[in-house]
């Protein structure tokens, strides 16, 4: 069991035994070492004593861990186990935590929100909506980060990207989307507190009320036929019905009932129409 000043040069020199292993002991922090195997790995270690048993702890491989940090780690374990704690368990403890923040990121976490909840619950705008907010510019630096270290700094320097380009009514639509999102985290034990929690948007959404004149109706559908616009009949048939847009856009063969002489009954089912 030899007891020397350990360097980091000196921890390279180390030559692996003929046979079996043999272990290296630090001057500076005598219960701290190296085991060498006559394979040639290193790997620190470190002896300490938990409830008056001494146990065996051990840190990780040379060179992936330095002598510094392996030190320093060692220090650590000592005084987890001079306060009563096991720093077996706080590893693997640790160990399962950085595994779980692997899994839960905010790109795996949004990708299923948006299969499981989004495409299967809501309309095709709505879908097209959340994911610009969960996959989109403003959050791709998230995308790779566990869901658990988002902080609601985060979503408030996001929200106010967004205001700062000159859109109050889309940061406050990120803000529902987003909230929605940490929400469904939350129900499904992802996270313990949503970071938008208590977040509220400082703009309110402003109505619009311009209406076309009827001189600018006349204008608009002279154009569209003098134009010979490409959008023309859906713009006709916007003006007709004052449906919404991407309801007429949408609109099947399967909705109309055709009569003779070219009549016909548009009838618009339940589960298109935004109030159902």
């Amino acid at each position: 069991m030899p007891v020397t000043s350990r360097t980091a040069a000196g921890v390279d020199r180390l030559r692996p035994p003929k046979a079996g292993q043999i272990e290296y002991y630090d001057r500076r922090l005598p219960s701290f070492g190296i085991r060498v195997s006559y394979q040639g790995t290193k790997s620190w270690f470190v002896m300490t004593r938990l409830d008056g048993k001494l146990i065996r702890v051990t840190l990780g491989k040379y060179p992936a861990l330095s002598l510094a940090e392996a030190r320093e780690e060692a220090r650590r374990v000592v005084n987890l186990a001079s306060v009563g704690k096991d720093p077996r368990k706080v590893k693997a403890q640790a160990k399962e935590k950085r595994r779980e923040d692997r899994r839960n990121t905010f790109g795996a976490c949004s990708d299923e929100f948006l299969e499981r909840h989004v495409e299967r619950r809501l309309r095709p705008s709505t879908q097209r909506e959340y994911r610009r907010i969960l996959r989109g510019q403003d959050t791709r630096v998230w995308h790779d980060r566990p869901i658990s270290s988002i902080t609601k700094r985060d979503v408030l320097d996001v929200i106010e990207g967004i205001e700062g380009r000159g859109s109050p009514g889309a940061s406050k639509r990120a803000l529902v989307y987003l909230r929605s999102f940490f929400n469904w985290c939350a129900e499904s034990d992802v996270i313990t507190t949503p970071p938008t929690d208590l977040l509220r948007s400082t703009h309110s959404e402003v109505n619009r009320v311009r209406v076309l004149s009827d001189n600018e109706l006349a204008y608009l559908l002279r154009a569209l036929d003098d134009e010979q616009v490409v959008f023309a009949q859906l713009i006709h048939l916007l003006l007709l019905t004052g449906q919404r847009r991407a309801l007429v856009a949408g609109m099947l063969w399967s909705d109309l009932r055709v009569f003779p002489g070219d009549n016909a009954i548009w009838e618009i089912h339940g589960e298109r129409k935004k109030n159902n």
